[in-house]
């Protein structure tokens, strides 16, 4: 940390009291802030500074939206060609699962079309045909029944085994002939699961994930689409915040000024006593900003900053020791140098009651 820096920092750490106490005037930097606590405007000068925080603020995101256009173009093409990519494919929940079923189902068709047609003549066609030779079990079991009432339930079961067994004929007839043993229909599901297990690897790893990721790419992309009704409900926001801004800030200087002129009135008791017609302080251009505090060390002589003000009476002592005698210049050197620091104290006991903002 330089010198410089670490004066400024301890500037705002250390109070001064005692006879050297006026010496804070010399600061400009401390001007602002004793005008704002004499005229009781810390309220005023908090909102002005609110108000321009936002301003800023606003300011700063517009110009990121602005900065990260360019950007913002690259993201859309990226998401949307990965998109397409996905819409394009369709993929629907689960479907991976149907195609290896179906696979495995093309890749066995004959092999399933000859145990249906098997199953089938042992259940309905053959000459030992399961339910035809049922008709004489039911009849032997109604016999028994007749008998043993223990075998009535098993007999009042025959219509619902019947229609199992009628069902399942239905079934091996139908299942058999909707098979599409041909090599195209196979080779169509290869593709297809092909396909999808490329979106996998690059957006898996399940089919669900693959499904989620174009939600959130669709999501994301309407989000960038939203930006740019952002971008201009921002330029909206700052309009209305720079009139804010202004108006907070006219009105801030207005009484700054009127605290300006009423501090410049209103001389001290110390300054009556010494020098009331000698010298004169004031604030100069009191605005949002600045504001210099100003002293007349003399009549006749121009109203300059305090800083200024007192580099003038050190050259002006220098001066007069070079031209006149010893006891004269030491005189002239006393007078100027009273009549700087009376102004200063002065002012100081105007603002004894002010406090640099911590």
């Amino acid at each position: 940390m330089t010198s410089a820096a670490l004066r400024e920092l301890a500037a705002d750490l250390v109070d001064l009291h005692g006879q050297h106490e006026h010496q804070v005037l010399l600061d400009p930097a401390s001007h602002l802030d004793l005008l704002d606590a004499f005229a009781g405007l810390t309220g005023e000068r908090e909102g002005v500074q609110a108000a321009f925080t936002r301003l800023q603020s606003l300011s700063s995101e517009r110009n990121r939206l602005a900065t990260d256009a360019r950007e913002k173009t690259r993201r859309e093409e990226y998401l949307r060609f990965q998109l397409t990519e996905i819409e394009r494919v369709a993929p629907q929940p689960g479907e991976d699962d149907e195609l290896m079923t179906a696979r495995q189902v093309l890749g066995n068709a004959e092999r399933l079309q000859r145990l249906c047609a098997d199953t089938y003549t042992a259940l309905y066609e053959g000459e030992e045909a399961a339910l035809p030779t049922l008709s004489a079990v039911w009849k032997k079991l109604g016999e028994l029944a007749s008998i043993d009432p223990q075998f009535a339930p098993h007999l009042a079961a025959k219509d619902a085994v019947k229609s199992q067994l009628e069902d399942l004929v239905y079934f091996l007839r139908s299942y058999a002939s909707a098979i599409d043993a041909s090599p195209g229909k196979l080779q169509d599901v290869e593709d297809r699961l092909a396909v999808l297990e490329r979106l996998k690897k690059k957006h898996g790893p399940a089919l669900a994930d693959v499904i989620e990721t174009a939600a959130a790419l669709r999501q994301e992309l309407a989000a960038l689409a939203g930006a740019d009704e952002r971008a201009a409900a921002i330029e909206a926001e700052l309009t209305a915040a720079r009139r804010d801004y202004r108006c907070l800030a006219e009105k801030l200087s207005k009484a700054r000024r009127s605290a300006s002129a009423k501090l410049s009135r209103s001389p001290s008791a110390e300054a009556r006593s010494w020098s009331a017609s000698r010298s004169s302080t004031s604030f100069r251009e009191a605005t949002v900003m600045t504001a210099f505090l100003s002293l007349r060390t003399g009549p006749g002589t121009p109203i300059l900053p305090v800083r200024t003000a007192q580099a003038g009476c050190a050259a002006s002592a220098e001066s007069s020791e070079s031209k006149v005698g010893k006891r004269s210049s030491s005189c002239a050197i006393c007078r100027r140098r009273r009549t700087f620091s009376a102004g200063l104290i002065s002012t100081s006991r105007r603002c004894a009651s002010l406090k640099r903002p911590r």
